[in-house]
């Protein structure tokens, strides 16, 4: 799914149309890596590092598991088609049920059929079945909490608590949500632009200089009209060869944040196995 030169390569392109400031590799970012880091499409830190193609396929991983359930998995023993037909009116709006409503809705996990009733194992709760379809007819809308969007923004996937929220609504529960591991904060840093202004104004200042040097050697050369020429040609010949070499430099620094974003990427091909796993795909 992933290349090893498409994230740096997309970096690259989008810094030739100009959304990437050159001026942006001079000054250290004014941000900082901190806990509360979002990740939810509004501009901020990691909507700035981050590029689009990636922020897509961290949002496409922890899409909510989907239940495909065929009518006669639908409130077995129940005939209840018009909520059939509402729950799938939803899917089609792009909404898919939470665990707890389609084990609701498929008298699976704590719900279960018990002679006239409906009963929730859990609570040990025991509804008729018209209370039972009744309730199910009014949770078959947004408002209800019990259908998970399929076009949420991503997760913040640097943050426990978000990584795991986000497994769970992909199907991945309890302790194994747990134990898969937050992307390291210190990895921003590897893809932030600030990050290498440093060495952006080293190699910079070195090429300037050789401008200098090759624009005195330029006027040097020749001293009288017959001269002209070559002063030109040579003064052309440094100028073209500082700007090539500017460009090299922002080359290399988006080939190194986007061997940087793969490493992200990989791990985030691991929390894609992971959900796999879970959900029997």
């Amino acid at each position: 799914m992933y290349d090893d030169w498409g994230y740096s390569q997309e970096y690259m392109d989008q810094q030739e149309q100009g959304s990437v400031s050159s001026d942006f590799f001079q000054q250290p970012s004014a941000q900082t890596y901190g806990t509360n880091v979002g990740m939810q499409g509004g501009g901020g830190l990691l909507d700035s590092l981050l590029t689009p193609s990636f922020m897509s396929d961290v949002q496409t991983t922890f899409m909510p598991k989907q239940y495909n359930i065929a009518a006669d998995e639908f409130t077995p023993g129940v005939n209840d088609q018009a909520t059939y037909d509402a729950f799938l009116e939803m899917q089609k709006q792009g909404y898919q049920p939470t665990k707890e409503m389609a084990d609701m809705m498929m008298l699976t996990g704590d719900y279960k059929k018990e002679g006239a009733f409906i009963k929730n194992k859990k609570t040990g709760e025991l509804m008729t079945k018209e209370r039972y379809t009744n309730e199910l007819k009014n949770m078959m809308n947004v408002d209800s909490g019990m259908f998970l969007s399929e076009s949420a923004a991503a997760p913040n996937i640097f943050s426990q608590a978000s990584l795991s929220q986000a497994l769970a609504r992909s199907g991945v529960e309890g302790g194994r949500a747990g134990m898969a591991k937050p992307m390291k904060l210190s990895s921003l840093r590897a893809i932030d632009p600030a990050s290498f202004s440093a060495q952006v104004g080293q190699r910079r200042g070195s090429l300037a200089d050789k401008l200098v040097g090759q624009r005195q050697t330029a006027a040097a050369t020749g001293g009288d009209f017959a001269g002209y020429g070559g002063r030109a040609a040579a003064t052309t010949a440094a100028e073209e060869a500082f700007e090539s070499g500017v460009q090299n430099i922002y080359g290399d620094v988006g080939r190194q944040r986007g061997q940087a974003l793969q490493g992200l990427a990989k791990e985030l091909a691991d929390y894609q196995g992971l959900i796999k796993t879970v959900q029997g795909g």
